[in-house]
């Protein structure tokens, strides 16, 4: 009930638009029960979000309570529990969130083609 005055769905957004709205959020709620990757979840960490997420998607290869909150999937007093945490604990919060954009800060679509770009390579001299 904390959380729902503070809420706010977006309708759909340029990326310029989104960039800017979660550079200024601070904490990324995402509680999804399937994911096939999760760039909404990346897109937040880069922009400097602290987030909350289930084990799915990228979201199952965040290092829980390191990188961000990973809460059982159905498990809605956790995911209240954590998000009001860091909300409340700014220290607590920027440390989560600097860990998580480091974690992605490697995801950038010119490294993922350089090494698609050499796994192709290897193979044409197989």
């Amino acid at each position: 009930r904390a959380l729902h005055p503070r809420t706010v769905i977006h309708p759909v957004l340029s990326q310029a638009e989104m960039v800017d709205i979660l550079s200024q959020s601070k904490v990324f709620l995402f509680p999804s029960l399937y994911e096939g990757f999760g760039m909404a979840v990346t897109e937040a960490m880069a922009c400097g979000c602290a987030v909350v997420v289930t084990p799915t998607g990228f979201g199952a290869s965040i290092k829980n309570a390191a990188e961000g909150v990973v809460c059982d999937f159905r498990d809605v007093a956790a995911m209240t529990t954590a998000a009001t945490r860091l909300l409340r604990d700014d220290v607590g919060r920027l440390r989560l969130a600097a860990k998580g954009r480091g974690r992605v800060s490697c995801l950038a679509w010119s490294e993922q083609v350089r090494k698609l770009e050499s796994v192709y390579r290897r193979w044409l001299v197989v």
